[in-house]
């Protein structure tokens, strides 16, 4: 551009000088005609040399904002006038080779903020540079990946409910289960303690005496049975869960249970049932011993700081031996002549093993032991 402009500059002084001396040369007319010749080449002058400046053109867009790293864009070269020779680029250290010839150009990977200007031959042989286009590089802004957020969230939760459930132990709680009352052959008054030592484990036993007053119906179990007896003793060791963050007040456990049942009664003139033959007696003193183990599963939900209710279901096996001390036994000839009681048949003598099932329904009161 500057050496365009000072051949034009020179071609305007050698011709401006010539204007003048032949002005002197033909007086006051000349120099008239010699004024209005040089506005007039002023004038000429002027827009060429305009014409010179915006002869590189323009790059397009004059400004980008693009991310450090794998970035890319193109600029367009609009307004030009000439031959595109090449594209030069400055990072801050002074304009340098880029790239070559065409009408665009397409940069990749900046890491730094640049400026791009194309290089323009024009029609008289002279080079000029187009505008400057900015392309300004801002740095990345790194998110951290959703698994880690999760991570993070979830490991805030977890240490939530952690200290939640160091609340929980060590404490001792007292319950009651309701359920016990209803039993229509051993109904009884329930009651446990449970310690637990740490919020993972927890030790109960239970123990339950004869009890009538809540029983609904014995179902016509209890016929002829006379100074019935039992107690209930339970003994069980159990393992609970993390609870699930929407429910945090929820616990689940799991837990292996042990309960052992006496029972001791009388009939009097019945019969039974035994190889094949049935007998008759005056008096039969029955000595009946239930033992079992089971698995267990339940929730407890704990309401406040104190209270809670327990629920769940019980699976396991009993072992059942029973024991006669006859009157006057005797084998019966003619069955048809006693009276038969099906869903009341006194239990056969001897051992036997059976399935059981528990449903589980508790309600408590904690005493915690609070720590300095």
């Amino acid at each position: 551009m500057r050496k365009l402009v000072l051949q034009t500059l020179t071609a305007g002084s050698l011709l401006a000088t010539f204007l003048l001396t032949s002005a002197s040369a033909f007086g006051r007319a000349g120099w008239g005609y010699a004024g209005a010749l040089l506005l007039v080449l002023g004038t000429a002058l002027g827009a060429r040399a305009q014409s010179l400046d915006v002869a590189g053109g323009s790059l397009s867009p004059a400004a980008t904002t693009v991310t450090a790293g794998r970035n890319s864009g193109t600029l367009s070269l609009q307004g030009v006038s000439g031959t595109v020779l090449m594209y030069q680029a400055d990072t801050g250290v002074g304009f340098e080779y880029a790239g070559g010839p065409g009408r665009t150009y397409t940069f990749r990977d900046l890491r730094t903020t640049t400026r791009f200007r194309a290089v323009v031959q024009t029609a008289i042989d002279a080079v000029v540079t187009s505008s400057v286009a900015v392309v300004t590089v801002v740095e990345a802004v790194v998110e951290a990946p959703v698994a880690v957020v999760d991570s993070a969230t979830e490991r805030v939760n977890q240490l939530a409910i952690e200290k939640r459930r160091a609340g929980y132990a060590p404490a001792v709680s007292l319950k009651f289960s309701p359920l016990a009352t209803q039993d229509p052959i051993t109904s009884a008054l329930l009651l446990g303690v449970e310690y637990r030592p740490s919020a993972r484990y927890g030790v109960e036993g239970s123990y339950g005496q004869q009890f009538t007053g809540l029983r609904i119906t014995t179902l016509g179990l209890l016929y002829g049975r006379y100074d019935f007896a039992y107690r209930k003793l339970k003994l069980e060791v159990r393992r609970y869960l993390v609870p699930r963050l929407k429910h945090k007040n929820q616990e689940t456990y799991l837990g292996v249970q042990v309960f052992y049942t006496p029972q001791r009664y009388t009939r009097y003139a019945d019969n039974y049932f035994h190889d094949l033959e049935y007998y008759t007696y005056d008096r039969n003193f029955v000595t009946k011993d239930v033992f079992g183990l089971g698995m267990k599963a339940g929730s407890v939900w704990h309401l406040g700081e104190r209270w809670q209710i327990e629920a769940g279901l019980g699976l396991g096996g009993r072992y059942v031996t029973t024991q006669y001390d006859l009157l006057n036994e005797r084998r019966v000839v003619n069955f048809l002549t006693k009276k038969q009681e099906p869903l009341n048949q006194i239990e056969e003598p001897g051992s036997k093993g059976s399935i059981d099932v528990e449903l589980v329904f508790k309600v408590g009161y904690v005493f915690p032991f609070h720590r300095d």
